[in-house]
């Protein structure tokens, strides 16, 4: 690859292991986040308060944070999809 390469990929290729491998190998990419490419599609619309990138996380206290400021607490844990999920 010529030293100045530069890629660019959309948020399906948004993940730690990318990230690492261009920056170890001192590549130049340009990948969209979720959320930037869900602000830019305007996602974030007032009738749509309560979308998932409108959620924070308090590592904090260990939880999430509702758009109203308020903590959301865990409420059970399940599995589905061989993945272990909360319910808040």
């Amino acid at each position: 690859m010529p030293s100045n390469f530069q890629a660019s990929a959309d948020n399906g290729y948004s993940t730690d292991a990318n990230t690492e491998y261009l920056e170890e190998n001192g590549l130049y990419g340009y990948i969209s986040s979720r959320k930037l490419s869900r602000e830019t599609k305007k996602y974030n619309t007032p009738e749509k308060f309560f979308a998932k990138d409108n959620i924070t996380y308090d590592n904090e206290i260990k939880t999430y944070i509702c758009p109203l400021g308020q903590p959301l607490y865990k409420i059970s844990e399940y599995t589905y999809d061989n993945k272990s999920r909360i319910s808040h």
